[in-house]
Parts: C-alpha cells; sequence; structure tokens
C-alpha cells in the first residue's frame, strides 16, 4: 500500500508539471518548517511567499530528507501551493544518493532546462549542485545565511577553522548560477569573499520579513502588556 501511494504521489508530480508553464522551482531543505534552526525556518517562509504570490507562473516543489504527514503535504499544497516531498530517509541531512532518489521522484526528463535548485549554503547547497551537474541545461541557486568568518574564530577558537570553512564558501558559491544573501551584511561578506575571483555569479540580497505568528499557534494581543518584556537573540 505504501508503495502504491508513493507512485501515486509521482503521478501527480508529473501531471502538475504538464499544467505548469514557468519554472519548476525546487528548494532543499533538511526539516519543513522550524525543526534544526533558523536556516529550514527561513525556507518554509520564504517557500510559502512563493506559493501565494498573484503573478506567479512556476511550480514549487520542496524536499526533505525526513518523512512528513500527508496531512501537511496536503495542507501546504491547499494553502501555498507548495508540493513537499520526503525522500522517507532520516531526518536532518540528506544521505549519500539523495540526488538520484529527487531525479526518480521528479522525472526531470520532460523538461531540464525548466529546472531550478535551491540549496541553503553548506547545508543543502552541495545538493543543489550535485542536481545541476547531473540535470542538463537546470541552474543552481545558493542562499547565503553565514558569514563564517565574522564568527568562526572566535566561536571554534580557531582562525585555521574559519579560513576552512570560508574556502568551502567560496567553492560552493562561485558555482552557483545566483547567489542571494539574507540581509545587507551577508552581502557584503560575499562581495568581499568574490573579491578576487576573476568571474563570479551574482549577488542579490533578499529582505526578510516577519513570520504571521499565527502559524505557530501565537494570538495577537488586543492590547499592550502591563509588563513588557523583549527578548532578542543572533550572532
Amino acid at each position: 500500500m505504501r508503495h502504491f501511494e508513493k507512485e501515486h504521489r509521482h503521478d501527480n508530480l508529473s501531471r502538475e508539471r504538464v499544467r505548469a508553464t514557468g519554472p519548476v522551482i525546487v528548494t532543499l531543505a533538511t526539516a519543513w518548517g522550524p525543526k534544526f534552526g533558523g536556516i529550514n525556518s527561513f525556507n518554509a517562509e520564504i517557500v510559502k511567499s512563493l506559493g501565494i504570490l498573484p503573478t506567479r507562473n512556476y511550480e514549487l516543489i520542496c524536499i526533505v530528507p525526513g518523512p512528513t504527514t500527508q496531512k501537511l503535504q496536503e495542507d501546504l499544497q491547499l494553502r501555498f501551493h507548495i508540493q513537499l516531498v520526503s525522500l522517507e530517509g532520516e531526518e536532518g541531512t540528506f544521505a549519500k544518493g539523495s540526488a538520484s532518489e529527487i531525479l526518480k521522484r521528479l522525472d526531470v526528463t520532460s523538461a531540464p532546462h525548466r529546472f531550478i535548485w535551491i540549496g541553503h549554503d553548506d547545508k543543502s547547497g552541495p545538493l543543489s549542485l550535485e542536481l545541476k551537474s547531473l540535470v542538463t541545461g537546470s541552474h543552481a541557486i545558493l542562499i547565503n545565511h553565514m558569514a563564517h568568518s565574522a564568527y568562526q574564530s572566535v566561536k571554534k577558537g580557531s582562525s585555521l577553522s574559519a579560513a576552512e570553512k570560508r574556502q568551502r564558501q567560496l567553492d560552493l558559491f562561485s558555482k552557483a548560477d545566483l547567489c542571494l544573501t539574507v540581509g545587507p551584511m551577508l552581502r557584503s561578506h560575499l562581495q568581499d569573499l568574490f573579491a578576487c575571483v576573476p568571474k563570479s555569479p551574482p549577488v542579490e540580497m533578499l529582505v526578510p520579513g516577519l513570520a504571521d505568528p499565527t502559524e505557530y499557534g501565537v494570538e495577537i494581543r488586543d492590547s499592550a502588556p502591563e509588563n513588557f518584556v523583549a527578548f532578542m537573540a543572533g550572532r
């Protein structure tokens, strides 16, 4: 029965692609929603925003390695026009061979040039680049979430760790067709990273907004609290 359900979902993906005329945007996240940190939370919000854009002319798919519920998949499809695809593996990381599994699920042979793979920094960026290399004519977009050179040496107590991670990012982002950064600081850091690269991909900045608190079961008060408490967090 489970095999039948998988095949049925694959058929639905193929039929949806026939109806779509624009690009097929595929985002790669280690989980759906805020699980495992802010990168996945950011992914969920940007994908939902793309899903409700009135002028959209693209198919929207988010791939995660771990299992999801049918209720969540149906809800995202109904409310945000997102096809959530699970590889039925372990949560938190894409296993070796994930690229081959993804290509089996999506049937890219009919229109390979329409696929855009979106990866998040060094978490799913390598997988998006691998998919680009396997699908001729497709494109890879990498989103920059971290400036390792700004804090890694303090965090790890080793400048060597910062240098290695910086070089890793340079190797990844220089292979993308387009680089996106979250905010102005990361944009300047990535531009500095490309400063000595003869030919680098374009860099554009994303300005994230505030998430809808009701999505997470938080209701907005009608009046201000008697005792105001502020919480700030970040790197």
